[in-house]
């Protein structure tokens, strides 16, 4: 399995950085909501409507356990699988898998620029990415508000 750095360059290299770090602590993989918890980390608009980083991460974790056990199998068991096998290559500053779909939206969000922000990507996230607007519902984010104060 071939991992990405934990150094991306481009325009989205804090962001994804601090995606990258979030995936290792909660998850198996790096998805779009991670990058929806790096906007929430690095940005206070999110927690502005009451979705603040610690909530954003338990809704990750809960969608995950609940993907999982719906095959039956456990998060906490794959975590440990992958941990046993990649351990070294986890811990020595690779990231994760990346998911097509979080590159697909950095690509988006990147395209002609120097640098992009944490509200600048929640803009594309929340155009793009039903999963991240599905997360920010069960929140009780008002999407609609939120995309008005991101287009200001």
């Amino acid at each position: 399995m071939k991992l990405l750095s934990r150094r991306p360059t481009g325009a989205a290299q804090e962001l994804f950085s601090v995606a990258c770090r979030e995936a290792d602590r909660i998850s198996f993989g790096v998805g779009v909501e991670h990058l929806l918890l790096a906007c929430a980390v690095l940005s206070p608009t999110l927690e502005g409507f009451g979705a603040d980083a610690e909530e954003i991460r338990d809704r990750i974790r809960a969608r995950e356990r609940d993907a999982l056990a719906s095959l039956g199998i456990s998060l906490d068991s794959v975590l440990g699988e992958l941990e046993e096998r990649l351990g070294a290559e986890l811990r020595d500053g690779s990231c994760r898998p990346v998911s097509p779909a979080t590159k697909r939206i950095l690509e988006l969000a990147t395209r002609r620029r120097r640098h992009i922000t944490p509200d600048e990507l929640l803009r594309v996230l929340l155009r793009e990415s039903a999963t991240s607007r599905g997360i920010l519902r069960e929140l009780d984010v008002p999407l609609d508000e939120l995309e008005r104060q991101l287009t200001r």
